[in-house]
């Protein structure tokens, strides 16, 4: 934003949310914004700003050409950022709601700011059919006496503490608050969008080979996702006896493999030739028919 808006309008913005309520996506057109840069201040690179340079002094463009250029990449840039601004999570009152479950946030803010996040955390769940209305209602109980008492919380670090840990290991909410427990667990396992899901494309890009099965990339995948779920890399598997056992048996099973895959081309062509047959007789007994 700092390439397009005046420096004093982000030095105003206090919480991520204020990004998405800046009245600086509006189309330029007849009244300029007054949050804006002109166009002529705006930042395009110093590779830009080069070129442009050199081609004025060469007398290949003009200089009305040079503030066109430079209110295209205005528009340009502020589209971006109205696509950015659509698809932020922060829109969603969930995700604006979920700083109830900062530490740091819990000592800060009031104790009827907070009490109302989280109502309004339990009523999106309720309405999504996730929890049900007694749920959220002894969730924003059990909450609601946890911030009365935020001053003999414990210090959370968030650069060596996990907030799963925190809340179910420092707090105990799994065992005292159990409704709690499970709205923190729906918040902090909110998903991030499509970035698995397309990241498993760029895995299956690096592990398909010429002519390989579907089960041998299945196959594999699994044991991608194992070792990344674990942490794991080639040297540092366990060679256990069960692994041991089945490294002894994969000949044995890729043999029955292919004798199942032969039976089954067998039973297919078999299939195919009785099908074959019964046309060709129905088709005589038509004709003779005739």
């Amino acid at each position: 934003m700092a390439l397009v808006v005046k420096p004093a309008i982000l030095s105003a913005v206090k919480t991520p949310t204020d990004y998405t309520t800046l009245d600086i996506l509006l189309p330029i057109g007849e009244k300029e914004n007054q949050n804006l840069l002109l166009a002529s201040k705006i930042t395009i690179g110093s590779a830009a700003e080069a070129i442009l340079t050199q081609l004025v002094r060469e007398d290949r463009i003009t200089s009305n050409e040079v503030r066109v250029f430079r209110k295209s990449a205005q528009k340009f840039t502020l589209k971006i950022l109205s696509k950015m601004c659509e698809k932020n999570p922060i829109n969603y009152a969930l995700v604006r709601n979920a700083n109830c479950f900062d530490p740091s946030y819990i000592k800060t803010a009031s104790n009827s700011t907070l009490r109302s996040k989280l109502k309004s955390i339990g009523a999106k769940l309720v309405s999504c059919k996730i929890m049900q209305p007694y749920e959220a209602d002894k969730a924003l109980m059990q909450y609601s006496e946890l911030v009365e008492e935020k001053e003999n919380l414990p210090p959370f670090d968030l650069s060596t503490e996990r907030l799963d840990t925190y809340f179910f290991e420092n707090l105990q909410i799994g065992k005292k608050a159990i409704e709690l427990g499970e709205m923190a667990k729906l918040m902090f396992t909110l998903g991030h969008g499509q970035a698995d899901v397309e990241r498993g494309f760029s895995i299956n890009k690096t592990t398909i080979k010429t002519n390989q099965s579907e089960m041998s990339l299945i196959s594999r995948r699994l044991i991608k996702d194992h070792m990344n779920s674990h942490n794991l890399q080639p040297h540092t598997v366990p060679a256990t006896k069960e692994i041991l056992f089945s490294i002894s048996q994969s000949n044995k099973k890729y043999k029955e493999f292919l004798e199942e895959n032969k039976k089954t081309k067998l039973s297919q062509q078999r299939k195919k030739k009785r099908l074959a047959s019964t046309k060709i007789s129905k088709t005589f007994k038509q004709k003779s028919k005739i």
